[in-house]
């Protein structure tokens, strides 16, 4: 629907702000004399609670826009596009970040690496060294989850 259309466009507008100012760290430039109460840091708090529901609404959206038609027997052919499109870019970018952060970087610093199975494991399963892609994975387990939710 059209009217239903419009109100998610600027919706996600304003979410996309409420994500851009809780990543941004602002509060700096408003006030260099940051005190312990002053109005920046009032209102940078109050910008944070409320930008902290910018995430989960989205989520909230992309759930309701990609489950409104949902029918069990399309779940394998749409689990193969999520693998195209949040599994394989989720791998890479932790495998990538994994090299720079485990061991380009500490070669580069002439420190000591000490890796095992495990520790390689999850450093890439779980994204530690790209801790940025998060919602990447939660996106994964809800996808997964979603023919029982």
């Amino acid at each position: 629907k059209k009217e239903l259309s419009f109100k998610i466009y600027y919706s996600t507008f304003v979410l996309a702000i409420l994500v851009i100012g809780l990543h941004s760290s602002f509060v700096g430039f408003l006030d260099p004399n940051l005190g312990g109460y002053s109005f920046s840091l009032t209102f940078h708090r109050v910008f944070l609670t409320i930008g902290d529901a910018a995430v989960p609404t989205f989520f909230v959206i992309s759930g309701y826009l990609l489950f409104t038609r949902f029918m069990l027997k399309d779940y394998p052919k749409m689990l193969l596009k999520k693998v195209f499109s949040l599994v394989i870019p989720y791998f890479i970018w932790s495998v990538l970040g994994f090299l720079f952060i485990r061991i380009i970087f500490p070669l580069l610093n002439h420190e000591s690496i000490e890796l095992t199975f495990q520790s390689v494991s999850l450093d890439i399963l779980l994204a530690k060294c790209c801790p940025h892609i998060w919602f990447v994975r939660t996106l994964m387990v809800f996808f997964i989850a979603s023919p029982i939710l």
